[in-house]
């Protein structure tokens, strides 16, 4: 089947956004814990230590990285998961609700995207080293 002006130009590619600042709508959550060995068996690569969630985040931003996805390991752990309350709290909810992501699917929030360079087997890819509101430091009431 062939596709008329849809070029390899056209494509995005594998390469990391550019850092900066994106507004991005979170897609999907994947919940991952070494210590599980049926999660272990599905993941025989994985380096992850602790329980986690692998954040799916996609950029709204108007521009060429519109659409782009960005994944995030977000810590389960206890006293590394700050990352996990920031986005939380991005997201509108106060500090006594009870983590469920299907609530925080589809919520849109501000990330600032760092480049990480490659490690390892893994090539350079993005983070997100802090999440706030669309709205600023504080969501409205």
């Amino acid at each position: 089947m062939r596709f008329e002006g849809y070029t390899v130009k056209d494509m995005s590619t594998s390469e990391p956004i550019p850092e900066g600042t994106y507004k991005y709508r979170l897609a999907k959550f994947e919940y991952g814990d070494p210590s599980d060995p049926e999660w272990k068996a599905k993941h025989p690569n994985s380096q992850a230590k602790g329980r986690h969630l692998m954040l799916d985040l996609v950029v709204q931003d108007d521009g060429d990285q519109f659409g782009r996805h960005v994944f995030v390991p977000l810590s389960m752990e206890k006293g590394k998961d700050w990352l996990l309350r920031q986005l939380v709290e991005a997201c509108g909810k106060d500090e006594d609700w009870e983590l469920d992501t299907d609530e925080l699917v589809d919520c849109e929030v501000m990330g600032v995207t760092i480049k990480r360079p490659a490690q390892g087997q893994y090539s350079e890819s993005n983070n997100v080293k802090k999440f706030v509101s669309v709205f600023g430091e504080a969501s409205p009431t």
